[in-house]
C-alpha cells in the first residue's frame, strides 16, 4: 500500500463450490490471492456453498498466506471433524445460523480455541425472525461474541434498517 502511495480497503470475495466444476478452483484462488498482495489486498472471505473432505488443501491456502486475514463462510451444513484449524490463527470460520450443524460445530470450534463467528442470513420476508434478533440472548449459547448479519440480494432498505437499529439497541444495551 505505502510502495504505490494509496489504501484498498477492499475485502476480495469468493463464491466457491468444491462440489461443482464452476471454474474456481483453489489454484485459481491462489493466484488471485497473490496478485490481490501485490496491490496491497490482504483480506479475503471464502463462501463455501458446498461441503467437502478435503480440508487440508483449503487449509494451504490459509497456511500460505500467514499475512492474509480470512473470512471461511460455511453456506452449508458441515461437520468439523478435522483439527487441522487449531494451528491456523488467520482464518475465522462463519457459520450460518440457519444450518442445524451451527450448534455443534460452534462447541468444536471453541474447543479447538478457532476463531469463529455466526452468521445471520435475513431477506424481506423474515420481519418476524428479524424481531427476534433483538435480544443477543439468542446468540449466548454458540459461545462467540461475533455475530454477522448478512442481508440477501432482495432484501429492502427497510428491513436493513430495521436490522440496523436492532443491532444498535442491542449494542447500547
Amino acid at each position: 500500500e505505502q510502495k504505490l502511495g494509496y489504501k484498498i480497503p477492499w475485502i476480495v470475495m469468493f463464491n466457491w463450490d468444491p462440489g461443482l466444476n464452476t471454474g474456481l478452483n483453489l489454484e485459481i484462488i491462489k493466484n488471485i490471492i497473490r496478485q490481490g498482495k501485490e496491490m496491497g489486498i490482504y483480506c479475503y472471505c471464502i463462501t463455501q456453498k458446498s461441503y467437502a473432505d478435503d480440508w487440508e488443501k483449503i487449509a494451504t491456502v490459509f497456511s500460505e498466506n500467514q499475512d492474509c486475514a480470512f473470512f471461511w463462510y460455511f453456506n452449508t451444513d458441515i461437520s468439523l471433524d478435522h483439527n487441522f484449524l487449531s494451528p491456523i490463527s488467520n482464518v475465522m470460520v462463519l457459520l450460518n445460523l440457519n444450518r442445524e450443524s451451527t450448534a455443534d460445530c460452534s462447541l468444536k470450534l471453541k474447543e479447538l480455541g478457532a476463531m469463529y463467528g455466526i452468521v445471520k442470513e435475513y431477506s424481506s420476508v423474515d420481519d418476524v425472525t428479524v424481531k427476534d434478533l433483538s435480544s443477543t440472548e439468542t446468540f449466548e449459547r454458540y459461545g462467540t461474541p461475533f455475530i454477522f448479519f448478512l442481508a440477501d440480494d432482495e432484501c429492502g432498505d427497510d428491513i436493513k434498517t430495521q436490522v440496523g437499529d436492532i443491532i444498535l439497541k442491542a449494542r447500547l444495551k
